[in-house]
């Protein structure tokens, strides 16, 4: 099973560059895998809530979720938090499932 994610990770740049290159890397990715039989996950970011949340941010998200599944409807999305995002954040609801890594103070 494999988990394909586009390097979308730690800082969120809110300009309409960066929005256009998360939804290309999204079709990209999604184009040239949609095929492989391992894949069951599209991973919209990896802890891209690191430096902060926003309105902005929020909404590239759900665009790359609506994208996700209007190209590949049968498998389901995909997000990886850090520890910080509480588990009653908004954010932890966009995707179908996701992922929380949790940093040890040791």
């Amino acid at each position: 099973m494999v988990w394909a994610e586009i390097p979308f990770i730690s800082r969120f740049i809110g300009t309409a560059k960066a929005y256009d290159n998360t939804i290309g890397q999204m079709k990209e990715l999604i184009v040239q895998n949609y095929n492989h039989p391992s894949i069951c996950f599209w991973g919209i970011s990896n802890e891209i809530t690191m430096a902060r949340e926003s309105d902005e941010l929020y909404s590239n998200l759900c665009d790359l979720i609506t994208l996700a599944k209007k190209l590949a409807p049968s498998r389901l999305t995909v997000m990886a938090h850090i520890s910080i995002v509480k588990p009653d954040s908004l954010y932890t609801y966009i995707t179908d499932l996701q992922g929380y890594k949790y940093k040890s103070n040791s």
